[in-house]
């Protein structure tokens, strides 16, 4: 019971990890240190966001 209990955490451990390649990791801290200007709809979705939490 103990071993298909560690391999079932093993295979859930496992599908956590996302892989990127090399390109796909630089675009996302270029992301990450230089956001884009939210657009519209993000704007509308923060604004009812706040109108429906306060």
């Amino acid at each position: 019971m103990q071993s298909a209990l560690e391999k079932a955490e093993s295979i859930i451990e496992k599908d956590k990890i996302i892989y990127l390649s090399n390109k796909d990791a630089q675009l996302f801290f270029d992301m990450l240190e230089n956001p884009p200007e939210p657009n519209s709809k993000l704007k509308n979705a923060v604004k009812n966001y706040r109108a429906n939490i306060q």
